[in-house]
Formats: structure tokens, sequence, C-alpha cells
């Protein structure tokens, strides 16, 4: 260098609040020192930076030489470790073949946001068609910027205008989530819980019939719960007798003493059900004698939920 100062200046984004994100830093090369950056002394491909002149209105000169070059790297970008959750609403057609989706929502997460409407969340602008939001004080949201996940919190999902006897399915995609806590997508008109994987993309495919609550926008949202119970124990010990089951019989949840039993068809719709306590097993009547054919039993216990299929011949 000829005609500049020993340090020169560069953005350090990591640097600075949420809301004012980045400070400029220095690197004095004169004492091999900086401020507490990881600004160093090799600049990183794609950094921009700043030198001065050491007398004013005359230029100096700055030349880089192939012996200059060096393998040393440092972080002098933004590293993105917020843990986010974003859902794409496809035609399974279209996913097939690599398409593209019909719509999609994210949510982010992090303490430089809060649980209320403001700083980094975006609103939902409609498109004619399906569509998909989160749901927060009452406002349907693009981008949902919360506060960091805790256990037993909530995103209410809005599936805007889904047709009737259609078939749709969810990509769920997740970065930087804790494993301490597992989200699940929970399907109110099925009544059931899925536990959505954080090492992969998650699939998860549904259908709508003719009933109205099949294509509701509250059909579905995710819960986040802690690990624990997402654990293969509490689905190993579960098992219900007899399968198949003659009509207008009982059927026992073996391996509980406790739970919440619920019934449906294959179309969504809820049977009336009665649950007993004998013990380790619960004893579950139907309230009218059902047709043959194939039911989904849903049990549920500190939080989890397991669908067994029940036959009824």
């Amino acid at each position: 260098k000829s005609g500049i100062d020993a340090s020169y200046y560069a953005w350090d984004p990591n640097m600075g609040t949420a809301a004012q994100r980045g400070r400029y830093v220095v690197f004095n090369g004169t004492t091999n020192d900086n401020v507490l950056s990881q600004v160093g002394q090799f600049i990183q491909p794609g950094q921009a930076f700043f030198v001065k002149n050491t007398t004013p209105g005359t230029a100096g000169t700055l030349t880089f030489q192939e012996a200059h070059k060096a393998t040393t790297n440092a972080n002098v970008f933004r590293t993105v470790t917020t843990p986010t959750l974003a859902v794409a609403l496809y035609d399974p057609n279209e996913l097939a073949i690599g398409g593209y989706p019909i719509d999609a929502t994210k949510a982010v997460f992090s303490s430089d946001y809060s649980n209320e409407l403001g700083f980094g969340d975006a609103t939902k602008l409609e498109a004619a068609g399906e569509n998909i939001a989160w749901f927060r004080n009452n406002t349907k949201l693009a981008i949902d910027a919360a506060a960091p996940v805790t256990t037993s919190d909530e995103l209410a999902m809005k599936t805007i205008r889904l047709g009737a006897n259609k078939n749709y399915t969810f990509k769920i995609q997740t970065t930087n989530f804790d494993s301490a806590l597992t989200p699940y997508l929970v399907d109110t008109f099925l009544n059931t819980q899925t536990e959505i994987s954080t090492s992969q993309a998650y699939l998860a495919s549904f259908a709508t019939t003719s009933n109205v609550a099949s294509y509701s926008e509250n059909r579905f949202k995710v819960v986040f719960q802690n690990a624990v119970l997402s654990t293969d124990t509490f689905q190993n010990t579960i098992a219900i007798y007899p399968n198949p089951a003659k009509a207008g019989a009982s059927f026992y949840v073996e391996g509980i003493s406790e739970a919440t039993v619920s019934v449906s068809n294959l179309l969504g719709q809820n049977v009336l059900v009665e649950t007993k306590n004998q013990g380790n097993t619960l004893q579950v009547t139907p309230n009218t004698s059902l047709s043959h054919g194939v039911y989904l039993v849903n049990i549920t216990t500190q939080g989890n939920t397991q669908q067994i299929k029940w036959i009824v011949e």
C-alpha cells in the first residue's frame, strides 16, 4: 500500500440490534487488532471494505499480489441460525413432477420477535383460488415472525378456499429446530396428530370430501411438544381388540388406563362412543350399531395421539 492508513473498515452484519442490524468495524494492521469482530487481517471473498488516505485529497494505492492470497477464512457475513418452519401447499401431480406449489407460508422464531403483530410480520395478500396463511391476533400472515418456540405453543393455519373432493399435499420444511421440541401437524377433521420430521422435508397428503369440515379454513394447525412424547414407547404399548370386530360389539384399548378415544369413519364423520376404565384397559362402546367397514380410532394421552384402523365385519 502507499498513501493509505494501516486500518481498514468493513460492515459486520452480526453486530447491532434486530432492528438495526450491523455496525462498521475496523482492523488495524499495525497493532494487528480489531474490535471484537471476525473482520481481521484477511479480506474475505465477496467482502466490501473501506480504506482511508494518509493525506486528505491525495490518492493512495493498494495492490494485491498472488503471494498475498491465503486459505484463512472468517465469518464476516451474517449467519442464519433462526428456526423456521415453511409450509407449501401442492397439487400432488405437480409435486410429483417437481412443479411449483399452489401457495406457501413461513414462520420464523427468534427473541428479536414477539407474538404480537409487528416487527418481522408480513400480512397475507390473497390471490384467487387456494391460499394458505398463518393466523395470529385475528390476522392472516404470509410470514409469522414469532417469539422462540416453547412447549405447547401452537401455530394456527388458515387453508383458504380449498375445493371439495380434491387431493392436496403439504410439504413442510424446518431449519435450526431445537431437538428438545417436536412439531406436530394436527388435523382437526380426522382428529389426528402426526410428528413433523425436522431432519428432512416432510410430506403430508390429505383429501377433502363433500363434508364442509374437510375443507374448512381451520382444519390444520401445528403444535409443539417435548420430544419425549414422540418416541415409539407409547405406540408400541397400545393395542385394540377384537380387530376385526362384529357389528354392535365393543372394543378394548389395551396397555393404557387414561386416554381420550375418538372414532371416525373414512369420511371423517365422528362416531359417538362411551369409554370405561378397566384397570390397564379401556372399554370403548359405540353408541350406535356401526356399518361394515374400516374406522379410525384415535387414542390421545399426554398430548400424543396414535391412530389405529379398526375393522367392523
